[in-house]
Order: C-alpha cells, then structure tokens, then sequence
C-alpha cells in the first residue's frame, strides 16, 4: 500500500511547497534490526511505525481458534497484539513449569509472525487482565502477607513469605525464576532477531497498587493495621529490579502501564518507557497533549522520557478512540480486548456499583480529613465494598470490542477496518509528524496556541458550532504536520449529532474549505453498544498538500481517506485513491497539476461535477455513491490516476485479494472476505465470504484490471476498461443449516445443583470435624466447591427458626435449604478490614424452606478472586 519512490518534484504554490515522493521514510541500505525509540517516533527495523494495539487473550481461547481470529484481528486494521502471560499457567505449581503452556505461547508467537503482526508483550509478574490475584499463582498468594514485620528473610528453596509487588526479597527471588523460564524461550521471538515483539512490559497499573497499598493503613485485621504505618513500596528499587532481571535476555524497549492517563507509578526508574492506559471514552486530546508535555519537559522526571516517544496502552473497544489518540501525536494507541475471550471457573459476578446501595460518587469524595465526613465516607465505602451486588457470570469475558470470543463481527470492526487502512497507507508520513493544535481566541474565528509556529492564517476553523475537541472550556482543532506542506487536520464531533460545516467554515493555508458542498462531520452508532459516548463521538481527517502522484497533489479533501495502491502490470499503469463518506453527503476534492504537466480528464461519472479545470487546478464535487469514479491521464510512470468515491458503510467492507497474481482484486460489499490461497488455482481466486442473512443478496464491486466473474452472481454493471469496475448482485443462500433434531433429543439435562439436593449421596466428600476448613487449605484455589451439613429440627425449632447466618464466609456464597435455592451473597471475607463486627457475615431468610427432622443445607461457594493488591 506504499507510494513508489520516484525522485521529488516539488513547485510553489500559494504559501505551500508541494513534493512528490515516498510515503514512507527512504531506509537506509543497511538494515537495521531491533526496535529504537526518540522523542517522536517507534522505529522497528529503522522504518517509523504506528502501533494499533489491540488484546488478544490466547490463554483463554482454543488454540484452533487462533488462526482465524488473529486473521480477523489483522483484517481489523489492528497491527500489534496485546499479549499477556499468566504466570499461574506457566508456574502452575511451585517450581514445577508447564512445558505445555510454555509451548502453546510460542506457538502463537509463531502464529503472529507468520500473520505479520507485532507483538507487546506483558509478562508481568502482576498483570491484572482480570485474573484472580493478577495471575500470581495460587501457591504462592497463599504466602502473601501485607505487613512487612510478617516476612522474614528465609533463603533456601525459596519458602519464605512475601509482599507482593514490592522490592520484597522473597517475591523477587520467585519473580526471578518465572522470568527465566518465560524470556529464555521469548528470545527467538525478539525484533531484533526478526521475530514480532517489539516491546516488554513489567508489571501493570502500578500506581494503583501504591494507592491501595497506602489506603491499607487504615484498614484492620487480626487487631493491627493491614500496613505499618511507615511501610513502602520500594517502588523505584523494585521497578528497576524487574527491568534488570528482563535485561538479562529482552533487548527491545521495556515499558510499565501507569492505570491512569499520565506517568503515576513509576518512581522515575531510567530505563523503563510509560505507556499508561486511557480508559475515559473523551479526552484524548487533552490527556496525550499533557502526556507529551511531561515526558519532554527536561526540567521534569529527570528528563528521562525525552528521548520517548507518548502512547497509551490500555483503552476502550473504540475506532475514534484510536483515531485520536494517533492523531494527537502518539505512537502507541491501545484497545484493550479487542477480541473476546472465555473467561472460566466463574459461576458468579459481583458489581461494584454505588447506585445499588446508595452510595453516590460525590459522597465517596469526602474522603477529608475531618473526622466526620471521614467516617461518613469511610462507612460508605465499606457497604460498596462489602455489600456488592451479585450477578451471572456469562463465562464470556468481552469488552465489546470489534470481534467477538466466537470470531463474528461487531459494526466496530469495520470502523477500525477503514482507520487501520489510512494508517497503513500513510504510516510513514504519519509515524514522524509533529502534532499541532489551535484553540479559539474568544475573538471572531479562532486563533493559535503560543506552541504553533505557523502564520496565524494557515488553518483556522471559523466555525462556533460543535466540532472541535473541548480543554478547560474551549474548543480547539488538532492536526498532525508531516512537512513540505503535508497536513491532516482531525475535526472531532461529540455532539451526538451530525454537524454540516458551511462553505468557508475552514481555512487551510490560502484555501477556503468547503467551496461547494458542505463539510460533513457525521457521529457514529454502533448497534448493541452500552456507552452512549461510543455511539456519539467520531472524527474526520481531513488531509491537505498530499502529493498523489508526480503530476498531482491533493490540494486537500473532505472526504475522508481510506487508501492508495496502484496497478502496475498491465500496458497503462493506474494509481488509485479511495475516498469515503456516509451515503447521501456531499464532498469535493481540490488537486494541483505540478509543474503544468498535460492532465486530462478520460472519465467522470454522473454523479461527480467538474467545479473547475484549468492549468494548474481540478475541482470536483460529488455525492458519496459505492464506486464513483474519476479518472486522469497524466505524465510519468503511472499514466492513469483515478479517484474512487464510496460510502463509509462499504469503505469497511473492501477487501484484497488475488495477490499471488501481482495485481490487486479489489472487492467491496461482503461482511467478511478470506482468501484461500491453498484453493485457489490458474486464473481462479477462492475466497470464503461472510454476509448478514438479513437480506436476500448482496451488491458487490469488484476492480480489477481485467474482467473478472463471480459465481453464484449476477452481472449489474459489466466491466469497465475506463474504470476497472464491474458491479454484481451476489444471492445469499437461501436456506441456512438446521440443527437436527435428533441431536436435541439424544442429549440428556444435567442439573448444575445436584449436590444441593437431599437425595443426593455425599458419603464419599471429605468429613470435616469442628469449624468448616477454607478451600484454600486443603489446596483448591480457584473455582468453586460445595460444604453440606445435616440438621436435625422438630417441629417447634422449625417455626421458630427464620434466618440463616454465618459469621464468616467468603468470597462469594449460594445457599440451598433442602434442594431449595435461597440465595447469593457476597461476603468477600478476603483481606479488607477484619476487624468489622458485620465483616463477611451470611445472613438470609430461610422460613419456609425447613421441615421437622433431617434437614440439608448446602453451600455453593466459589473463591472469587485472591486479594489483586496482597
């Protein structure tokens, strides 16, 4: 998708220099492997790149799904997969690895290399990732302590107790065997030996572990304060010996993930890059304009980032998001799960939600010093904390990302599918450019920030509708300055509204935007979304002195980009831009003939007007159709270049194909479209589709510099040799597979609370004697197991027994009376404050549900999760 490399021709025009080139930064002949940073770009093998991260979740999946959904991830226009290791699967038992698991992550290491994907990959030894305890094993929580007068100093096989997350001696020897085994066997798999991983994190959101590890000093258990009051983290003596002990094998940049949007957590500690997470659906802007400030001020953080380019790490399942936090000036921008998982050995979800027992976010910010509004929110955060709500746990973990855990696709996905094409035809410019910004100047029309360098009338957004991103109360435009004249201008809406721009609304350099139509900046809705933000906010790049080819360069456009690629084997080479709005809008584009080369016009389709042709301009409206087209003959290598005008809606459904021919097939319409190059054969192309069956057929476009037919098809529109376009009706079958019957009926229904029943035989469970013994103790660590225990009652105890309660139980309990459900509590009796009188107590209603004699009470109880921050 790359432009070619022919030398630059460049003439003035306005107050803009326009040249014609590569796209992508010209290499140096001699390669370089590995992966190095500056203050403005991720150079992997020397060449500027943008990372869209996304998660993918390979310990939770089957590893027969693996190829297809990292197919689809890569087809999402995502380029670098988010890559946690669980140290619970790989340690499973104390020094005992799983050679199985170890294996399997470098099968998918191998996986994403032979997908051309890049790799983040997060080891931790904490990686959060919804894992109980982070994915510390089991084995080793259970020698977790929070004080540190609770640790000694043991040495030997290493069976002394630990501080998680601290520069703990003991924690650390352990972290030290994990890393071992896991590093050793990354090293193939490293950038600089050809391999994918292009960076290595140790740990995750560690400012909020320094959070909570201080809020524990106010917090009791067994009489004492949870942490001495004079106890710390170590922070910076323990990030810098997880940075050494990776350094011992890992040569790529080596990253933490602060848990909020700036450089929390990390002590300062040289050496390691900070990518923090971005959670809020808005301020992206804002937030990575501040990031960026603080890790290039040398007067801040020991000048230790400066050489560092801004990213973020974590973020929400959304395109815009991405989008803007790319065209803020990051290099790294992250959507976390972005294919769903499974998530197993949960029966059960508990909500932290304050509107559920009346606890208001206000409320919880009176966390002052004043002893009474101290212990108003104190009490108000104990019932959030020790009186959630219980829900079903599905067994899906999914962020409602753009591919599901089942590999369908969401209408997301073709949002990050239309992004992710711009990005990689135009990563080169991008992956270098230099963000700027202006804000309103409270005056008529707006004004520059005190940071531009440019003269105060080259872009200017008159406008004082809705569109611009909002600091402290003002609206400001971002772009991105790629030099020699390069720009693309980013206009936000989160109004929740299409916004119309009028004509003039914006100034870019000498030129009046729009001149004939109006600038539409439409909102995007994704259907099923729970985030009103998600289905609201969205941003157009609008790009201007873009050089297309030697003869012309793209003035600007208020169309949006979707790529660029070219046909070069046949007897009239062809360059082609996609251009994509929303059905039914308007847009122009603006092109300057360089250097008064012969350009003319061979094709203009119905619905595109020629505003203007002399010498040195064309300027042409048109209406956002699928497959509009037109086309120029002009001077130098490619003697044809055609503009291709589409729809948002079909933008994200255009996909490649036929490469194993050297040209392009393009085809545009299908959900979904898979080449198998295995099947294909001769003059033939096999391709699996994927269409909704909410409708009878499909209008498919298809490209290509020869004439191509599509079975099961009928022919629309035939072949063009001006345009390369031919439209077809493709039918969808008919009639779906059924499940038969019979399968249904040979299959039986199995209870999952068969063990609550009276009936049922409990002669062989584990008798215990005296107080009921944690699961924990007799080594079950996650998951869940079932206490019975038989009461005998006559008829006077049973009507004047109505309750039920335990003192202490956790973490999360379902309680059966004879066969009968009662309910689900969650008393997370795990670590926080042990010393309340109402701490982890069960206490239910049961009148009604007894009976004179032998009586069965069950409990259901599953371990939750560990304590993340022990």
């Amino acid at each position: 998708m790359e432009s070619d490399g022919l030398s630059s021709t460049a003439t003035a025009t306005a107050a803009r220099t326009f040249g014609y080139g590569s796209c992508v930064e010209a290499q140096d002949t001699k390669r370089e492997l590995g992966v190095r940073l500056t203050s403005n770009c991720v150079l992997i093998q020397n060449k500027p790149r943008l990372l869209r991260v996304g998660s993918l979740q390979w310990f939770r999946l089957p590893e027969s799904d693996w190829a297809d959904l990292l197919g689809r991830f890569k087809d999402s226009g995502l380029n670098t997969v988010d890559m946690y290791v669980p140290w619970r699967d790989v340690e499973p038992a104390e020094g005992k690895f799983d050679e199985g698991v170890l294996g399997s992550m470098c099968r998918f290491l191998e996986m994403v290399q032979q997908k051309g994907l890049f790799v983040y990959f997060r080891p931790g030894p904490y990686i959060c990732d919804e894992l109980d305890g982070g994915g510390v094993p089991a084995w080793l929580l259970k020698r977790a302590r929070t004080r540190d007068d609770d640790v000694g100093d043991e040495d030997g096989s290493g069976g002394g107790r630990v501080i998680m997350r601290t520069a703990c001696r003991n924690w650390l020897r352990y972290v030290e065997r994990y890393f071992e085994e896991v590093n050793r066997r990354v090293v193939p798999y490293l950038a600089s030996k050809g391999g994918p991983v292009v960076i290595y994190a140790v740990e995750n959101e560690y400012d909020h572990f320094e959070k909570a590890f201080q809020a524990e000093k106010l917090f009791s258990s067994a009489g004492r304060p949870e942490r001495r009051l004079l106890q710390q983290t170590g922070t910076a003596e323990y990030l810098g010996r997880l940075r050494d002990l990776a350094r011992r094998h890992i040569d790529v940049p080596i990253a933490s993930c602060p848990g909020m949007p700036g450089i929390g957590g990390l002590a300062d500690t040289p050496g390691i890059w900070p990518l923090p997470n971005h959670w809020p659906p808005d301020g992206h802007e804002a937030n990575a304009a501040t990031l960026l400030a603080h890790m290039h001020d040398p007067r801040l953080h020991n000048g230790i980032y400066c050489d560092m380019p801004g990213g973020f790490s974590e973020g929400p399942a959304l395109a815009s998001s991405q989008k803007r936090q790319l065209m803020a000036g990051l290099r790294v921008a992250a959507t976390f799960n972005a294919v769903g998982s499974h998530q197993y050995g949960y029966r059960n979800t508990i909500d932290f939600d304050p509107k559920t027992i009346g606890v208001t976010m206000a409320g919880m910010s009176n966390l002052r010093p004043r002893a009474s509004s101290f212990s108003w929110a104190r009490g108000r955060l104990r019932n959030l904390l020790f009186h959630p709500r219980v829900g079903y746990m599905s067994g899906v973990l999914d962020f409602y990302g753009p591919i599901s855990h089942s590999g369908s696709l969401r209408e997301k996905f073709y949002s990050f599918r239309r992004n992710g094409l711009f990005f990689d035809t135009f990563e080169g410019l991008i992956a270098k450019s230099r963000p700027r910004r202006a804000f309103a100047s409270g005056r008529s029309g707006w004004g520059w920030s005190s940071r531009c360098c440019y003269p105060r009338d080259d872009v200017c957004l008159r406008s004082r509708g809705a569109v611009g991103a909002i600091v402290a109360g003002r609206r400001f435009v971002n772009w991105l300055d790629a030099g020699n004249g390069i720009l693309f201008i980013s206009l936000l809406n989160t109004s929740g509204r299409p916004q119309h721009l009028e004509p003039g609304s914006l100034r870019i350099f000498d030129d009046d935007v729009p001149k004939y139509t109006k600038l539409a900046v439409q909102t995007e809705a994704y259907p099923g979304s729970q985030s009103d933000v998600e289905q609201l906010t969205n941003t157009v790049i609008i790009p201007a002195g873009l050089p297309l080819s030697p003869c012309l360069c793209l003035r600007y456009s208020t169309a949006e980009v979707l790529t660029q690629f070219s046909f070069e084997e046949v007897s009239q080479p062809r360059k082609v831009l996609i251009l994509y709005g929303k059905a039914g809008d308007e847009g122009e584009v603006v092109l300057d003939i360089l250097d008064n080369a012969d350009v003319k016009i061979v094709h203009l389709d119905n619905n595109m007007k020629l505003q203007k042709k002399d010498n040195s301009t064309i300027e042409v409206s048109f209406l956002y159709e699928g497959g509009s087209s037109i086309v120029f003959r002009t001077e130098g290598k490619y003697e044809l270049f055609q503009i291709v005008v589409t729809t948002r809606a079909l933008a994200g459904r255009t996909w490649f194909v036929g490469k194993r021919f050297g040209q392009p097939v393009v085809l545009s319409g299908f959900d979904y479209v898979c080449e198998d190059e295995k099947e294909s054969h001769g003059k033939s192309v096999q391709i699996s589709c994927e269409h909704t069956t909410a409708t009878k057929s499909v209008e498919i476009m298809v490209m290509s510099p020869k004439p191509v037919s599509l079975e099961s098809a009928i022919v629309v529109s035939p072949f063009k040799g001006s345009t390369y376009i031919a439209r077809f009706n493709y039918l969808l079958p008919k009639q779906l597979p059924t499940i038969s019957p019979g399968i249904l009926k040979g299959g039986r229904l199995i209870l999952d609370n068969m063990e609550a029943q009276t009936e049922f035989d409990d002669s062989k469970w584990i008798k215990l004697v005296g107080e009921p013994v944690s699961l924990d103790d007799i080594g079950i660590h996650e998951g869940h197991a079932w206490y019975r225990a038989h009461v005998v009652l006559n008829a006077g105890e049973v009507k004047t027994c109505s309750r039920l309660r335990i003192d202490h139980a956790d973490d999360i309990v379902t309680v059966y009376v004879n066969g009968t459900y009662i309910a689900t509590v969650a008393p997370l009796g795990n670590g926080i404050d042990t010393d309340d009188n109402d701490y982890a107590e069960v206490d239910v209603k049961i009148a009604g549900s007894l009976r004179s004699g032998i009586n069965v009470i069950a409990f259901l109880v599953e371990i939750w999760g560990h304590g993340a921050f022990e």
